[in-house]
């Protein structure tokens, strides 16, 4: 079953990506799939992903892409949906003997239950000819190309300050093995090469990784900002500043309508009378907040001497989206 589009919300992990989705998926006829570029995702049965951030060109991945449209079309599994061994680990993906590990995690078995009662609630009562796929995943971030010429899709790719995702990861403790991308040579040739010394020299230190992986992440999005223009590129400071107006242009650009519903949410996710700081501190996503002073908590979370180093790791990156003024 074919459709005119879909829509892949992706980019840097800790920007957003999931209160954007969110808040197009208040639309009607949108099938929101959360995150099946994931190891340990909604396709961990079909054993197509071996890796975090796998890299597909464009005449690859073909049995994947019919997974993703078997997805798409609400043909999703009850066995899929509690299946409960991981395809990786969820620290590192490979254990100290190179084997994977199949282990027993329960950690995202309620939303691949949720997708599966969507699927459900879809093939009954929605017209399937009507419905657009959203894909929320910024683990697909390097193969936003791949897929866009593969799921005829409608990018949109989140951006963020470099001490606010590095205070984010941070927050979080998420330390990130490098070795996704080096043992992919072909993401390495195409579009890594630059930090090839970075990432073989890297140490556990948590502010110099968060920098590298920034500076990895932007460097993409900066390649796919010079070949794919017309893709919408919005940074998570300007969506959280000015929410109602920046949420508008992009439903304008992917011709969905700004509907009642997606404004009560908006106003409901970054209302002022909402936290501005996460409550738990074991917490990955909080979409209520107080959007405009949120953007600044990573100048409470980092310190001076931290900031200074992210600064210096990322500005060769960062200067094509932000100027010295953002990081005052």
């Amino acid at each position: 079953m074919s459709r005119l589009f879909s829509i892949l919300i992706t980019g840097s992990h800790r920007s957003g990506t999931t209160w954007v989705g969110k808040v197009i998926s208040q639309s009607e006829n949108i099938l929101y799939i959360p995150d099946p570029f994931q190891p340990n995702g909604l396709l961990r049965r079909s054993y197509q992903l071996d890796m975090w951030y796998k890299y597909f060109r464009v005449n690859q991945g073909k049995i994947f892409q019919k997974h993703l449209q078997r997805i798409s079309t609400f043909n999703y599994s009850y066995k899929e949906a509690f299946h409960l061994k991981n395809r990786l680990p969820e620290t590192d993906y490979r254990n100290p003997n190179g084997m994977y590990t199949n282990h027993f995690n329960y950690r995202n078995t309620p939303w691949r239950i949720r997708y599966y009662m969507d699927c459900l609630h879809a093939k009954f009562s929605a017209n399937p000819k009507n419905t657009i796929p959203l894909f929320k995943d910024p683990i697909a971030l390097f193969s936003s190309k791949w897929f866009h010429l593969n799921m005829n899709s409608k990018n949109i790719i989140l951006i963020r300050h470099p001490a606010a995702f590095v205070s984010s990861l941070k927050r979080v403790g998420w330390q990130f093995d490098f070795r996704n991308f080096t043992n992919q040579p072909s993401l390495m040739d195409d579009i890594l090469s630059t930090f090839k010394t970075n990432i073989q020299n890297s140490s556990d230190d948590i502010i110099e990784t968060g920098s590298i992986l920034w500076n990895c992440i932007h460097h993409a999005i900066y390649q796919f900002q010079n070949e794919f223009p017309d893709w919408i590129y919005i940074k998570h400071e300007d969506l959280s500043i000015n929410p109602m107006v920046e949420f508008e242009n992009i439903f304008n650009s992917i011709n969905l309508p700004f509907t009642s519903n997606v404004k009560d949410y908006i106003v409901l996710t970054t209302s002022s009378e909402n936290q501005a700081e996460v409550t738990k501190s074991g917490n990955i996503h909080q979409l209520k907040r107080d959007s405009k002073k949120s953007i600044k908590n990573w100048k409470n979370r980092l310190t001076s001497n931290e900031i200074k180093k992210i600064y210096k790791l990322t500005s060769p990156v960062s200067q094509h989206f932000y100027s010295d003024e953002d990081w005052k």
